[in-house]
């Protein structure tokens, strides 16, 4: 009788799972996220304007490396994607900031006349709320202020 209580476990606990079934449990559920989220289709937004085109960004630095290992300036490399592209406007990522380069008169004058007031107030960021005082120097003050 003390033998089968010895070989048998307690009744109230129950063994708990090795290492190794934990870490593959998590990593199929890690694998079926990731092939939910790519095979599973989003709906674009209908409220954002679409950007033009450019070439494709990296994660969290955006085209900085290409520009960077070019060995030429920023605007020569952005001319020459804009050249490749074959198009007179782009959309060339640098960081989190999307810069729009333009090489056409008449769209350039649409942004810069037409448009102005949409363009003429910088993004509104923790960053320049702190270098601005609270945005009380001219160079970081929001539009019509």
């Amino acid at each position: 009788m003390e033998a089968v209580a010895a070989a048998s476990p307690s009744l109230g606990a129950s063994p708990l799972p090795s290492s190794t079934v934990v870490i593959k449990a998590l990593l199929l559920m890690v694998m079926l996220v990731y092939l939910v989220q790519t095979l599973v289709p989003r709906r674009k937004s209908t409220r954002t304007a679409p950007i033009p085109p450019g070439p494709t960004p990296w994660p969290l630095v955006g085209n900085m490396p290409e520009m960077l290992l070019s060995g030429k300036p920023a605007f020569r490399r952005i001319h020459l994607v804009m050249e490749k592209a074959g198009t007179d406007i782009a959309c060339v990522k640098l960081g989190g900031v999307h810069v729009i380069p333009v090489a056409w008169p008449k769209i350039a004058r649409a942004v810069l006349k037409e448009q102005d007031a949409n363009f003429a107030s910088r993004p509104l960021t923790l960053a320049s709320r702190t270098f601005s005082r609270g945005y009380t120097d001219a160079a970081m003050s929001p539009h019509g202020e």
